[in-house]
């Protein structure tokens, strides 16, 4: 017992001391909410985002713009699992539902929520300490802990590459809905909408954003089984800059983007579909 007390006490001395990491920056994205942000920042090429440092170093964005690509480190802020972190997790498109170990897939429900995003380099504005890219799946508010650029003569493996099947089969998925619809009331007010508090520099750019990620199915598991069980159903999707989009899909394989509305106009209640936040709170007045 001695000797297993001594063992633990130089194991505890070894351990190397916690780390205090410090944002350089702060994302400003087009996702408001997880719902149908996408799980891998490629699968939206038009999604937009900016990163505004906080207290720069002097210098530290130049040269930035020669590259084309960046590694964004980040944290998972709004993953309220964080603190229950487990070392098996069930990843959302495994076909046979059985988990895998934490280190083996890309949850943000892990010991150090740390992520890391490649992402297309759109431009660079050093007086005003702002990185622009594309393609990326980050909330908005997402602190950033670090920006790598990309090379690929060190960031591709060399030989071959090995992946469980289910990992490769996952990344050739195809879109989860065939069609996206946007109602003419929706293409009207994006056309007449002021977007120069948004990222989006017209609203041309804003409707190929929304084609491409409403193609990904971003509802909650409970309310896919209630839409499919009813034949249909209404969902909500949050853009910055608060703005709520209200989505019907009328038929499998479709969904149809019919309004676009001040963010918390509505809220989806279980059993009862979107309802009036107005509503909700006369009836909670009533009781």
């Amino acid at each position: 017992q001695q000797q297993q007390q001594q063992q633990q006490q130089q194991q505890q001395q070894q351990q190397p001391e916690a780390l205090t990491c410090n944002p350089v920056g702060v994302v400003r994205s087009v996702y408001a909410g997880r719902n149908f942000t996408p799980n891998q920042p490629s699968r939206v090429p038009a999604a937009i985002g900016r990163v505004d440092l906080l207290a720069p170093l002097q210098g530290c964005l130049d040269d930035l713009d020669k590259f084309s690509h960046v590694w964004i480190l980040f944290h998972f802020h709004d993953n309220t699992a964080a603190s229950s972190a487990k070392g098996k997790i069930l990843p959302p498109r495994k076909p046979d539902r059985l988990k895998v170990g934490v280190f083996s897939c890309r949850s943000p429900n892990r010991p150090n929520p740390v992520g890391l995003s490649l992402v297309k380099l759109d431009r660079v504005d050093r007086a005003r300490h702002q990185v622009f890219f594309s393609g990326h799946d980050l909330l908005d508010g997402t602190p950033v802990i670090d920006i790598k650029p990309y090379i690929p003569a060190h960031d591709q493996p060399l030989g071959s590459v090995q992946l469980p099947n289910w990992v490769a089969d996952s990344s050739e998925l195809a879109p989860d809905f065939d069609t996206v619809e946007l109602a003419p009331l929706v293409r009207e007010k994006l056309a007449k909408m002021d977007l120069s508090k948004s990222l989006f520099p017209d609203a041309t750019a804003f409707e190929a954003f929304l084609t491409q990620v409403l193609q990904w199915d971003g509802r909650k598991r409970h309310v896919r089984e209630e839409h499919a069980a009813t034949g249909g159903g209404q969902w909500i999707f949050e853009v910055r800059p608060r703005l709520d989009f209200i989505l019907e899909f009328p038929a499998p394989g479709v969904v149809r983007c019919v309004n676009v509305l001040p963010k918390g106009t509505l809220r989806h209640v279980k059993g009862q579909g979107l309802v009036s936040v107005k509503d909700l709170a006369r009836r909670s007045q009533a009781n």
